[in-house]
């Protein structure tokens, strides 16, 4: 076999691959989700700046129009290549979900969850979560588990503290409304300084949770 046979069979191989991955994960996740995550993947030893320095709004603009307008389709290149663009869209796209990834409805649980250094967080993911809720969340912390990889972070300068404090707002948002809320905490009569006190501990706590999940040990992916 020639070397141009054999560099069209590894590309034919690698499109096989793809297609398959994209068979796998599709299904349990939204593509667009699945698209932005593959996009930084595969750069995820050049992030350096991802989730902490502002983008060019231009290309945040174009990515955005990309999915929706092309949906079925992945970033193309040229897009794909600015990685603090595809970082911001999908915190932006997470922070759009009616139901945060973890549900409104649990958010509470999830925060008292994250005071235990036990398997109660993990509890939470796999019997309450559900399915599609779950499925996404798993997916992101195995794309967080990724880039977190030494032979990546000491490139990217990404760390599990600085991830845990990026995603935590937009994996366990505050509910607008009922338990948990900072309406409820106005209408109970507290003051000011006291809703600050508690939205605070309620960011500690939720940095805690995501925290929890980015660990080897825990939840085996």
């Amino acid at each position: 076999m020639c070397i141009r046979d054999r560099i069209g069979e590894k590309s034919r191989n690698e499109a096989l691959a793809h297609a398959a991955r994209l068979k796998q994960y599709i299904p349990k996740v939204p593509k667009e989700i699945w698209y932005l995550c593959d996009a930084l993947i595969k750069k995820a030893s050049h992030l350096k700046g991802v989730f902490t320095e502002d983008p060019d709004l231009t290309v945040v603009k174009a990515i955005m129009e990309h999915l929706d307008v092309h949906g079925d389709v992945p970033l193309p290149t040229h897009l794909a290549a600015d990685s603090i663009a595809v970082g911001y869209v999908l915190l932006e796209l997470l922070n759009t979900l009616a139901d945060p990834v973890v549900p409104f409805a649990l958010y509470t649980t999830a925060l008292n969850a994250s005071k235990y250094a036990n398997k109660v967080p993990i509890y939470i993911v796999h019997e309450q979560l559900p399915t599609y809720h779950s499925n996404v969340f798993i997916y992101l912390v195995g794309f967080m588990r990724h880039v977190l990889k030494s032979q990546f972070s000491r490139m990217n300068e990404l760390t599990a503290e600085t991830l845990s404090k990026v995603f935590a707002p937009t994996l366990l948002r505050r509910p607008p409304v009922g338990p948990g809320s900072a309406l409820d905490d106005r209408r109970s009569g507290k003051s000011v300084g006291e809703i600050r006190a508690i939205a605070q501990v309620h960011s500690m706590d939720a940095v805690k949770f995501v925290h929890y999940f980015l660990k080897p040990t825990v939840l085996p992916l």
